[in-house]
């Protein structure tokens, strides 16, 4: 069954905010935010035949807002922002220790250019997002375990490809 306006409704006042958060921080603009976010639920109210299952509608909403923003992001050439956040400190000193600024702000979003788009959906959700694994478990309806490995291989590759490239990383 379709979903109704009423659920799209629903949908909005319970996803929006993250979606808005997410689309914030990788644009580092509220009004482009703004307009992502209604993109986003537009493309929903096009689409609610394709996306009817409550379960899969909070990352499918994610997903879809982090994309067009990195569209958005690309089209202008500008991608100095696509990792704010207080995670992105963590992120940072996990995979280059006592870096800091504008250099490991583009490796780490370099690191996750190269990542497959069900990691980096994971990574962003973690690092940036806030969620913890026990809500992205519920969020992705995938076990925390797998959650958690995908994001330790992540940093393993990601420091294995620093390393590649002669750049010190941190340990594992």
């Amino acid at each position: 069954m379709p979903l109704s306006r009423e659920d799209i409704a629903r949908a909005y006042r319970e996803h929006g905010f993250r979606v808005f958060a997410r689309v914030r921080r990788i644009l580092g603009s509220e009004a482009e935010a703004r307009d992502v976010l209604q993109e986003v639920f537009v493309t929903l109210l096009d689409r609610r035949y394709f996306v009817s299952d409550p379960e899969r509608l909070a990352p499918w909403l994610l997903k879809v807002g982090t994309n067009r923003a990195l569209n958005r992001l690309r089209d202008r050439r500008s991608r100095e922002r696509i990792l704010e956040g207080q995670r992105l400190v963590d992120l940072e000193e996990a995979l280059l220790p006592g870096a800091s600024g504008a250099v490991a702000r583009e490796t780490v979003r370099r690191l996750l250019e190269l990542a497959d788009a069900p990691t980096r959906e994971l990574v962003l959700a973690y690092f940036f997002d806030g969620y913890t694994l026990p809500e992205m478990a519920t969020l992705y309806a995938t076990p925390v375990t797998t959650i958690h490995r995908r994001l330790q291989g992540f940093l393993a590759t990601s420091r294995a490809t620093l390393e590649r490239e002669g750049v010190h990383g941190g340990a594992s």
